[in-house]
């Protein structure tokens, strides 16, 4: 995984990757555009920019703490409304692989947002609701993610965020 300290699976990726387009060659198919990496690839591992999209337009959102943190430009911004609200309380676990444990009671947002729009992740990075911040909670899972919102105790169910 190209955003994790350890490398070894992204590299075996990026060796596969490059055997199917020697082989390709061999074969005389040649390939316009190639493309590998994602956000942490563009990030941490050079030899794997090809001439893809990756190469040309350097956008994105960093993937994770373990990622280079320069380079990227970013490129959209996401809103959704608040889809639901739990208090929750001390040592309480929240999001995808529990990785967050609450340090006392919190109030915690629940937002609806596939994995792709919603970074970044782990624990880090903060949304946008009624002009405050919020911090991301937890891992982001397929279909949510949460939000600490214990600081803003106006907030309510269906407030927009970005």
């Amino acid at each position: 995984m190209s955003d994790e300290l350890d490398k070894t699976f992204a590299l075996l990726q990026l060796e596969r990757f490059n055997q199917v387009l020697s082989q390709m060659a061999e074969r005389g198919v040649n390939v316009k555009y190639r493309h590998l990496c994602n956000s942490g690839g563009f990030l941490d591992l050079p030899q794997a920019i090809s001439n893809g999209p990756d190469r040309m337009l350097p956008l994105g959102v960093y993937p994770s703490r373990f990622a280079a943190h320069s380079g990227l430009e970013p490129i959209m911004t996401v809103k959704a409304r608040i889809a639901g609200i739990q208090n929750i309380q001390p040592n309480d676990v929240v999001g995808y692989a529990m990785r967050y444990q609450a340090p006392s009671p919190r109030r915690i947002a629940v937002i609806p947002s596939a994995t792709a729009t919603a970074s970044p992740v782990r624990n880090q990075g903060c949304v946008l609701i009624g002009g405050r911040r919020a911090p991301i909670v937890g891992g982001v899972a397929m279909d949510a993610f949460m939000v600490d919102t214990t600081e803003l105790p106006e907030i309510q169910m269906w407030d927009e965020w970005c």
